[in-house]
């Protein structure tokens, strides 16, 4: 007898009021009772179209006590899941369907300040972005639909780039480049402080991965602009690709002595050649991420004549049979500074490439850290709660940037 009366009053919403009553978007556990007690599915679809209706993008995903997300998608013609940090990028969670209506749902547990991406699957298939959330970040692998949780921290610099106007031909300038040593090498591109003066010595960053940092990351803007501010030290910044993936030993080892052949014999000797760069390693840093911090950690403890600084961002350190932590648990300590960063979501990177025991990148970037810790170096160490992805990447870098290179910050 109530059911039925609740039915009548919902009925009556409907008529006098053309279905527009203003749904709650933060409740919907709320949204899933009432479609769960009108019994006509035709009703039960109005309601629906009238949810979506009332759903703006600001509103989307929808978030409830700060550390539950509903996803949704309308369609009764496929099997929905999702793809992403949240599973480690394996096995895709399905959707449900609410009865009678055309709309399925995927509610998930995420920390309050997490940043995470994702696919929307269809039929198991045709990986696409939530046509629902305006958030979508970049990637190398394609565009990814992102969740921003409610108490994430977002990089204002990088924020305040997407309105500023400048365009990287006005900061960057490409250098023609090639090595004897290394495959693949096609160029460089360097930024130069504003007021580069040729008598005066600045500090030098090296960007591994360095197109993706540019056009991911926006670090070239992200330097310029820092500096513009005054937030950092004037610096020379050079970007620079190795190309790992296509080297003849990447499926030997990654790990040997070219490497380290080519930036003593042939990077440092044309920078320095060319620009008026500081020579002490303390005003010198490379940054790296995933596969190529392997690179820079190696460089660093065999050259620290060379580099003082390391940044790395979910660096690969199991690579070669954890070779770079024997060789830093094993050996000497030696006056490196560093600053690792890993997220909470990266234990089962690159899953279909990487064997399963090397695929947990928290853990080996944790014990990275206390190999450090234990043999006195210079570190620091984050946590994020983010997945191996350029949100996690992009969203730290200014603060790594002040790190390093804090103007008038004390040494």
């Amino acid at each position: 007898m109530i059911k039925k009366l609740l039915h009548i009053i919902l009925l009556l919403f409907f008529i006098f009021t053309g279905c527009e009553k203003k749904i709650e978007y933060n409740n919907f556990s709320k949204l899933l009772n009432t479609v769960s007690m009108l019994e006509n599915d035709i009703d039960k679809q109005k309601y629906i179209n009238n949810f979506l209706k009332q759903l703006s993008p600001e509103k989307y995903p929808i978030i409830e006590n700060d550390s539950t997300v509903i996803l949704i998608h309308q369609g009764s013609d496929s099997i929905i899941s999702l793809l992403g940090d949240m599973n480690y990028w394996t096995e895709p969670d399905t959707f449900f369907y609410i009865a009678g209506t055309d709309l399925s749902y995927l509610k998930l547990k995420i920390e309050p300040d997490a940043i995470l991406e994702y696919w929307i699957i269809k039929d198991g298939k045709h990986p696409q972005i939530d046509s629902l959330n305006s958030s979508t970040v970049n990637n190398d692998f394609g565009i990814t639909s992102q969740i921003k949780m409610p108490l994430a921290t977002s990089c204002k610099i990088l924020d305040n780039i997407k309105k500023y106007d400048i365009s990287q031909n006005e900061i960057l300038t490409q250098y023609n480049f090639s090595s004897r040593i290394i495959k693949n090498i096609d160029g460089i591109s360097v930024l130069l402080p504003k007021n580069y003066n040729e008598y005066y010595s600045y500090p030098l960053i090296i960007f591994l991965d360095g197109s993706q940092y540019i056009k991911y990351s926006h670090a070239d803007k992200i330097i310029y602009r820092m500096i513009e501010l005054e937030m950092i030290e004037e610096v020379i910044a050079v970007f620079l690709d190795l190309n790992i993936e296509n080297q003849n030993n990447f499926s030997n080892t990654l790990i040997n002595d070219n490497y380290i052949n080519f930036f003593t014999k042939e990077f440092f000797p044309f920078i320095e050649d060319r620009f008026s760069v500081l020579k002490n390693p303390e005003s010198k840093l490379i940054i790296s991420k995933s596969l190529s911090s392997s690179i820079a950690a190696v460089l660093a403890y065999e050259k620290p004549n060379l580099i003082g600084n390391v940044y790395s961002q979910s660096g690969y350190y199991s690579m070669d049979d954890n070779y770079l932590i024997k060789l830093y648990s094993e050996n000497i300590t030696k006056k490196i500074n560093f600053l690792i960063e890993i997220g909470t979501y990266e234990q089962n990177v690159s899953h279909s490439i990487i064997p399963p025991s090397k695929t947990n990148f928290l853990l080996t970037n944790r014990i990275m850290h206390t190999i450090l810790e234990s043999k006195g170096y210079k570190n620091e160490f984050h946590e994020f709660n983010s997945g191996h992805t350029w949100s996690n990447w992009s969203n730290h870098l200014s603060e790594g940037l002040l790190h390093f290179f804090a103007l008038n910050k004390n040494k």
